[in-house]
């Protein structure tokens, strides 16, 4: 047996425009091209992200090695550290379906892989704050 499934319309689907976070600060890449992703099953844009070059790169690494050494990472207990990323892993599962349905209209994978896939980041992310506390 032969089971035909159509996509639905994308109905009043905004296309999502993304920058790079570098040095705390939202940006557009260095050279100013963009990646175009469709979707599948429905052969239009739903996001486009910023190309980063090797020039994005090198500024990314610099902010982050600055942060840290500069910054109260280094000196917060692994208790304060693991508090603040299960307070990311509570928002990554908070917004899981709505990361699900971004993860499979832009790669065509079926929802229920997609939302096992955030709930799994979600996951990760508070195991490793077990081993810290």
């Amino acid at each position: 047996m032969t089971v035909l499934v159509r996509p639905q319309a994308l109905e009043n689907f905004k296309v999502r425009e993304f920058q790079m976070l570098i040095d705390g600060r939202w940006t557009n890449g260095a050279a100013g091209d963009v990646i175009e992703r469709k979707s599948p099953g429905h052969g239009v844009v739903v996001s486009r992200y910023q190309a980063g070059t090797k020039v994005d790169a090198e500024r990314a690494i610099a902010a982050a090695r600055s942060a840290f050494d500069t910054g109260p990472w280094p000196y917060m207990t692994g208790a304060e550290r693991s508090n603040i990323l299960l307070k990311a892993a509570d928002l990554i599962a908070a917004r899981a379906d709505e990361l699900a349905y971004l993860d499979c209209i832009e790669s065509g994978k079926p929802i229920s892989q997609a939302k096992c896939r955030a709930w799994r980041c979600s996951g990760y992310l508070a195991l490793c704050c077990c081993t810290w506390s």
